[in-house]
Formats: C-alpha cells, structure tokens, sequence
C-alpha cells in the first residue's frame, strides 16, 4: 500500500530505494491513509552540510550514521486540514 500510494500521489512517483530506509504510513483511527514518510540513508558526501555542522572527513565518516535523508514526505490528497505541513515540522 505504501509504495501504490506514493507512486500514485507524489510528484516524484516511488522507486524502490536504494540502501537502509524506514517507511512510515500514517493512519488516520479509521485506518485510513493519511501520509507517507520515507527516509533514507544519508548522502555520504554533501559539500554544503559538511560546511554548515563544520565537518571534515574524518569527523563525517564517524557521524554519518547518525543522519537521515528525508526521501518522502506525502500527505494524502484526501486530507484537508490548513497548514497540516507546516504543523507537523514546527518544533
């Protein structure tokens, strides 16, 4: 259902993704769909990230497991709360 759903509703559509990933699928208390969230594995090189947190080489090869890629982010067209996006990243 996760993969139908994003490949049908993101702009993007859905490849299988490559490496380590963790796939969310958001239900509403019905069960019905709500959203679609899949992240992934960090990029090992990123020129402006490394930068920005002040990472070298070495430091990136230590940490980069402790990143994520945020591959998918989908709210399902059926759902229709205003400014549902920007609640969901406000801390």
């Amino acid at each position: 259902m996760f993969e139908g759903l994003l490949h049908q509703h993101h702009y993007l559509s859905y490849r299988s993704p490559v490496g380590e990933n963790l796939q969310y699928l958001v239900c509403a208390r019905g069960g019905r769909p709500v959203a679609c969230l899949l992240f992934g594995s960090a990029a090992w090189q990123c020129a402006a990230r490394d930068r920005h947190i002040g990472w070298d080489g070495a430091t990136r090869a230590g940490r980069l497991p402790w990143l994520t890629n945020n591959t998918r982010f989908l709210i399902l067209p059926w759902v229709r709360i205003p400014h549902l996006p920007a609640m969901c990243w406000a801390g």
